[in-house]
């Protein structure tokens, strides 16, 4: 079975129906409200092309008339980035130790790559979006790959809160910048 798919399913064992209580109280244990710098770090990664675009934004710029139609639906979207930040910042599961390299697996190596991967693209996402290269698929990136490096990191820091909160986050984060943008 490929890596990821195993941590989706080790993941959804945990949180989805039927609950198995003990596996979530021995998960919870697991997590200390710390500071993480690479939280942090990850956040701050996200937010520099957003810092540029609104100091310098580009000439031709469809994303400043992304005003939301649904009122609401920005409101629960923004309390999602909010309570992901918070999460992917502040807690820490201590069986995840970046230094530590006998934590370090296949699985983990290739979630942690892809985590990088889909950051990647949000840069050259952003160098496309500012060489007037604009297109549906462009502004559908600019959703989807952020969105997708914090799933993954989360993953990869084995931080299923702020897995959860990703996810709902992506949901809506993905869905208003198509029906606002495209």
């Amino acid at each position: 079975m490929h890596p990821v798919n195993r941590t989706l399913i080790d993941f959804c064992s945990c949180f989805c129906y039927p609950i198995n209580i003990m596996r979530i109280k021995s998960y919870l244990r697991k997590i200390r409200f710390s500071f993480s710098v690479i939280g942090l770090a990850a956040f701050l990664l996200v937010m520099i092309p957003n810092i540029i675009w609104l100091l310098a934004p580009p000439i031709n710029d469809p994303l400043q008339n992304n005003k939301s139609i649904i009122f609401a639906l920005d409101i629960i979207m923004s309390i999602f980035q909010y309570v992901l930040i918070a999460c992917i910042i502040l807690l820490k599961n201590i069986e995840h130790n970046w230094r530590d390299r006998k934590n370090y697996t296949a699985k983990s190596a290739v979630v942690f790559y892809m985590a990088i991967f889909c950051l990647m693209i949000y840069y050259v996402l952003w160098i496309c979006y500012y060489s007037n290269i604009i297109s549906s698929f462009i502004i559908f990136g600019l959703a989807f790959f952020p969105s997708m490096f914090f799933i993954l990191l989360s993953l990869w820091q084995k931080n299923y809160i702020a897995t959860v909160f990703a996810l709902l986050f992506a949901l809506f984060h993905i869905t208003l910048s198509c029906i606002n943008l495209l």
